[in-house]
């Protein structure tokens, strides 16, 4: 859902963490985030040179909604630490109390950052002046804090902190260090040297629309040209792997005048069920470029890898040297609740710091990067491991959805220390919001480190107690302010269920944490029963529509069409992922024409 509202903070990640200890470091200056905004967040001028000395008379941020008309809310983000950015916030408080909406829900992700010293100092200046004149304007003001679908914010202090999955790795010593004894290579023809005419002869299959390209290569004689067309445009190899191992994938693309879906994918043999979550964007035309993927296996033993093209395409695309290997320690986790255990194949149990130096990742930081080297276990003197020796490191290690997704523990005491310490922090920029948006939406990461799996929960019931936790967290510092929470996570429609990305166990249940007061944003566009469904439970809703639609007035009318007849739906929320306010106005004027209360 949120996929384009997140990659400019990853470029603010990157800027800032350095990591010599596994930890994110703070940066000699203040975080400089002007870069994220080159211009206006609302994608147009803003009007504005300065907060107005004076607004519309209206002395309440209450919405004052009468049954008679819908609630209308504008989910709006911006880099409220630039100028350009808090102008272009307060641009669109006047355009949206022109057009009669009634509140914002205000996203920065610096919010997650307020009770660091990581930001400037104008920053909470530059929040309390939005917020402030938005309540002049009569809106009322919901920041949405909490991230734990999208952690970037909880794990740029510590990537620690992330949720775990357990793997192995098997070592060999060997001059005063542990070397990885991988036990799977592959595919045995990674450069589509070996091919028959147009068909490859060391692959299993490929579609029609793949052949070997002898004229254009990285490395080797030929690669896999892709041409456009419709339909898919794939090359596949089956491969053996070993169950809870961590491999990286690596290949090179190059592209001309391409569009489509290209994707590198792993999928287990026998159910089809993906083993890695990667997400291509290669340019239009560019040279030979690598990427790289790291994922473990989980209890897979056989599985089928994809390189190429879904659906139709336009240009041509190439792949070669394309390789998996079995690595291991990559992203790996320190903390209690993702232990690390040195053992020998007899079970004797090495000791860090007395066998082995202590490991850890020095590369790993909040971006959790895959493309690094894997870190080589140093042995100390004196230690027990012989020369020649066989040892297994069982660790928990961090997998990258979509190429930058990783969410925060639910389990580890530092993350509740930080959630009092954010909390306050918010609380003190803004001391009297009109709601708070709870951030559990996609949560692709959860109850898998050893932490989670020791409260003997399911997968719901974790998400249940820590949502209802972190609601007692929000009430004692605003009282008076509704907790709200995105639906997917808690909606047995939507993502509430079995089977749901790296997610250990059965989302079912999830909604048992929701206090009944809590308002659901509710994204599950069209679907009847998910708006039932929390009505029934005693829900108040609103639909979080448009998704840069281009028609607001079209997309209004979609968005309540499912709506008809469910009690509790008090309106709808301009919902843009690319600053796309062109349509805020069209928007309102079609729901307010098609409300039926």
């Amino acid at each position: 859902m949120r996929a384009r509202l997140l990659l400019p903070t990853l470029a603010l990640l990157t800027a800032c963490a350095t990591t010599d200890t596994g930890a994110a470091s703070a940066p000699d200056e203040p975080v400089d985030t002007a870069a994220d905004t080159a211009r206006d967040d609302t994608g147009r001028d803003s009007g504005v040179d300065s907060v107005p000395d004076t607004a519309p008379p209206d002395d309440t941020g209450d919405t004052g909604t009468s049954p008679d008309e819908p609630e209308l809310w504008v989910y709006a983000t911006f880099n409220l630490q630039t100028d350009t950015g808090r102008l272009g916030a307060i641009n669109l408080v006047d355009r949206a109390a022109n057009a009669g909406y009634h509140g914002l829900v205000l996203a920065d992700f610096k919010f997650h950052l307020l009770h660091t010293e990581l930001l400037t100092e104008s920053y909470p200046t530059n929040v309390r002046d939005v917020v402030d004149y938005a309540h002049r304007r009569g809106l009322a003001v919901v920041p949405a804090v909490l991230p734990f679908g999208y952690s970037e914010g909880i794990l740029y202090e510590d990537p620690n902190l992330a949720e775990g999955r357990p793997v192995t790795a098997s070592y060999r010593a060997r001059g005063g260090e542990l070397v990885l004894e991988p036990g799977v290579t592959g595919p045995d023809d990674p450069g589509f040297e070996r091919h028959s005419g147009a068909a490859f002869t060391a692959w299993d299959w490929q579609d029609e629309r793949v052949v070997a390209d002898t004229a254009v290569s990285h490395g080797g004689a030929a690669s896999a040209r892709m041409d456009a067309g419709s339909g898919n445009a794939r090359v596949v190899r089956s491969l053996e792997l070993q169950p809870h191992r961590q491999y990286h994938v690596s290949w090179w693309m190059k592209t001309s005048s391409y569009a489509g879906f290209a994707q590198v994918t792993v999928l287990d043999r026998t159910t089809g069920a993906p083993l890695t979550y990667g997400s291509l964007d290669p340019a239009s035309t560019q040279d030979w470029t690598r990427y790289d993927l790291v994922f473990d296996s989980g209890d897979s033993t056989g599985v089928r890898l994809y390189v190429g093209v879904w659906g139709d395409m336009r240009g041509t695309a190439w792949f070669d040297d394309v390789h998996l290997d079995e690595t291991g320690l990559v992203n790996v986790l320190r903390r209690e609740g993702t232990p690390l255990v040195i053992r020998g194949d007899d079970g004797t149990i090495y000791v860090e710091g007395v066998d082995v130096a202590p490991v850890a990742d020095p590369s790993l930081s909040a971006t959790f990067d895959e493309g690094h080297a894997a870190p080589v276990p140093r042995l100390l003197a004196g230690t027990r491991v012989a020369e020649g020796a066989r040892v297994h490191i069982d660790h928990y290690v961090v997998q990258r959805i979509y190429g930058y997704q990783v969410g925060a523990c639910l389990s580890d005491p530092a993350v509740d220390d930080w959630m009092d310490a954010n909390l306050g922090a918010v609380a003190d920029t803004i001391p009297q919001p009109d709601g708070l948006l709870l951030g559990y939406d996609e949560m692709r990461h959860v109850n898998t480190c050893a932490a989670c799996a020791a409260r003997g929960l399911d997968a719901g019931e974790l998400v249940a107690a820590h949502v209802e936790t972190s609601t007692d967290r929000v009430r004692a510092l605003w009282p008076d302010a509704t907790p709200w929470v995105w639906s997917d996570m808690f909606d047995p429609f939507h993502n509430a269920h079995d089977d749901y990305y790296l997610v250990d166990g059965d989302l079912a249940g999830s909604w048992e944490g929701l206090d009944p007061a809590t308002r659901v944003l509710n994204w599950n566009i069209g679907n009847h029963d998910s708006l039932v469904f929390f009505a029934d439970r005693g829900h108040t809703q609103i639909i979080a529509g448009y998704y840069d639609a281009g028609d607001g007035t079209a997309a209004a009318l979609r968005d309540l069409a499912a709506a008809e007849g469910v009690p509790g739906v008090r309106g709808l929320m301009y919902t843009t992922w690319g600053s796309d306010w062109a349509e805020l106005e069209a928007y309102a004027d079609a729901a307010r024409a098609a409300w039926r209360p």
